[in-house]
């Protein structure tokens, strides 16, 4: 699934011309670098679950490191990489149970709000909607994932 998102998060970008809207030559590179690494860990784990255990108890944060450079370099909280957090989230809730999934969903909601603050355009207005209502709903939307993702365990 990591490399399905990355994957299609690449066509999308190629797509729509107005995503993204600055730093558009480096968000392509990290994007497709993210394909790349996605493309490895999904190999690697071909290989068999005793061998990939290592990789899978950290790969949930690092694509929450990975979407936080993509929000930052894109459009900030207008970013379409917004809902790669949610993908964290889910993977960390159905891999580890609720406590992961929710320091996932916590930390990926601070971040979102810090970068998406840092990466607003100075001679663009403030979207306080965006500013708050996207981190409301990975807070709500990963909660909810993390509590499923708990009981299924």
């Amino acid at each position: 699934m990591r490399l399905l998102l990355a994957t299609s998060g690449l066509v999308i970008i190629a797509i729509d011309p107005t995503e993204p809207n600055r730093h558009v030559e480096l968000t392509y590179s990290v994007l497709a670098v993210y394909v790349l690494y996605s493309a490895v860990v999904y190999a690697y784990s071909l290989r068999g679950r005793d061998s990939a255990a290592a990789v899978f108890m950290a790969t949930h944060w690092i694509d929450v490191g990975w979407y936080t450079v993509l929000v930052a370099l894109s459009s900030g909280t207008s970013s379409m990489f917004f809902f790669g957090y949610l993908f964290a989230a889910l993977v960390a809730a159905f891999r580890f149970g609720l406590a992961a999934g929710l320091r996932v969903t916590i930390v990926s909601a601070a971040l979102f709000a810090t970068v998406g603050y840092a990466a607003a355009e100075p001679n663009q207005p403030f979207e306080l909607n965006r500013y708050v209502l996207r981190p409301t709903y990975l807070l709500v939307l990963g909660y909810l994932m993390a509590a499923f993702g708990h009981f299924e365990i």
